[in-house]
């Protein structure tokens, strides 16, 4: 791999004597990884997939040779393919089941999934993504892997900060950076490096730091983290953010990714993952935790989603009452022209494309379910179908064809493996295929 000379000059000065071993790694090929989804727990043998787990990270593995991307379990969401370093900063982060978490840069979503995961389903995690259509990247994999405590929001930062000041148990920043960890990975982040894009890299990431930090409460953690290796974008920002936030002090990450790593330039406290002290590419984390005890509640000012008509309401509880056999963790509200089921652990939110989990739209008097609804609540389901990873019947519905079955007239759930996928209407054991065709193959 040719190297900008630029970017290799500063790399030695970082590296030192471990910068040949650093060049070296580039002529293998990148690793591979996949994380478990606790949402989605599978009765499936994943032997053919060759696992072997890795050394962080939760129900994290390495695969060799097998693509499971292909695989009817990777469409119902019973994992999310990972680069096996960006599991690492989320690893560190210091979370416990109910916390109540901002991912502020979120897509393409790995790390919102890794702390949806970790936080459970009593907790709650809004996942924000500036970019448009990067989002809706996002928010296809949370719809994929049923997440239950998750809201994801298409919001600039800075609203984010004004409205959510003090509020969050932790708050990641995976800031947007000029990705030269991802060198071997991702070639466009190679030819698009340059000395002038790392400063307004780190300019940017600056900037989303100063705003993620505003969302911490009191005793609470802000992990900034990179998939880069420049000064500018990693330890000078941090240098520079604790000047300007006394509050704040670096705190050690998980000491079991220490083997793995190597010390941040001047803040050991940082670590940075390079391809040659891990099976994977770059990324820098480091961890904060904010003195005090101070708690905020959002602001008033966006409002909130509305609630349903006296009608509207007796529809989507009778639906829902047929169909599944349990939904009042969830309270229900309406936006954007769907109903949905939020977290009952959910702070007040406003502009989000998906408000938790959407069940659909009313039409003409009636409920027409959304896909959201079965991939996130499948299992709940009574008309329930479960079908087999390797089955003829499994591709066959990923693929749209409508498919026969002897089960109940009415809505119902294609399963794989126990994982809920889509959604069906039979009848007269005709299922009529409800999997969304932009995800058909």
């Amino acid at each position: 791999m040719d190297l900008p000379l630029k970017f290799a000059e500063r790399m030695k000065n970082i590296l030192g004597e471990e910068y040949q071993a650093f060049i070296a790694e580039y002529s293998n090929p990148p690793q591979k990884a996949l994380r478990l989804n606790g949402f989605k727990p599978t009765t499936a043998d994943l032997s053919s997939f060759n696992l072997s787990q890795m050394p962080y990270g939760e129900n994290c593995f390495y695969y060799e040779d097998s693509r499971p991307g292909l695989s009817p379990l990777h469409h119902a969401g019973a994992f999310y393919i990972q680069e096996p370093s960006a599991i690492f900063p989320v690893d560190s982060l210091p979370l416990k089941k109910g916390d109540k978490v901002l991912d502020l840069c979120a897509a393409p979503g790995g790390k919102t999934t890794q702390i949806a995961d970790r936080i459970g389903a009593e907790g709650f995690l809004l996942s924000n993504e500036i970019d448009t259509p990067r989002s809706k990247i996002l928010l296809s994999n949370v719809e994929r892997l049923g997440l239950t405590n998750t809201i994801v929001t298409n919001l600039p930062t800075k609203l984010i900060s004004d409205y959510y000041e003090n509020c969050f148990d932790a708050v990641l920043v995976d800031a947007p950076c000029s990705g030269e960890g991802m060198f071997r990975k991702e070639p466009v982040a190679l030819q698009d490096w340059s000395e002038k894009s790392v400063l307004g890299c780190a300019t940017r990431s600056f900037e989303a730091l100063e705003r993620g930090a505003n969302c911490v409460k009191g005793g609470g953690y802000l992990l900034y983290s990179t998939c880069t290796f420049s000064l500018e974008e990693n330890e000078n920002n941090v240098k520079a953010f604790l000047q300007a936030h006394p509050n704040f002090s670096l705190v050690p990450l998980n000491p079991r990714v220490y083997p793995y790593t190597r010390e941040g330039v001047d803040l050991p406290l940082c670590r940075r993952m390079y391809p040659h002290t891990a099976k994977g590419e770059g990324q820098f984390a480091a961890l904060f935790k904010k003195e005090g005890d101070e708690k905020g509640s959002p602001s008033k000012k966006i409002g909130k989603t509305s609630p349903l008509s006296t009608q509207e309401k007796k529809v989507v509880e009778k639906f829902l009452k047929e169909t599944i056999t349990h939904w009042e963790d969830f309270q229900l509200c309406k936006t954007l022209g769907g109903i949905f089921l939020t977290p009952n652990s959910a702070f007040p939110v406003s502009g989000a494309l998906v408000p938790g989990i959407k069940v659909g739209e009313l039409t003409n008097g009636r409920l027409v379910p959304h896909h959201h609804l079965f991939s996130a609540l499948g299992n709940r389901f009574f008309n329930k179908l479960n079908l087999s990873n390797d089955s003829v019947t499994a591709k066959a519905y990923i693929h749209g064809d409508e498919i026969q079955a002897d089960t109940p007239n009415g809505w119902g759930a294609i399963l794989i493996d126990g994982c809920p996928l889509g959604g069906f209407k039979a009848t007269d054991g005709n299922l009529k295929n409800r999997y969304p065709k932009g995800l058909r193959k």
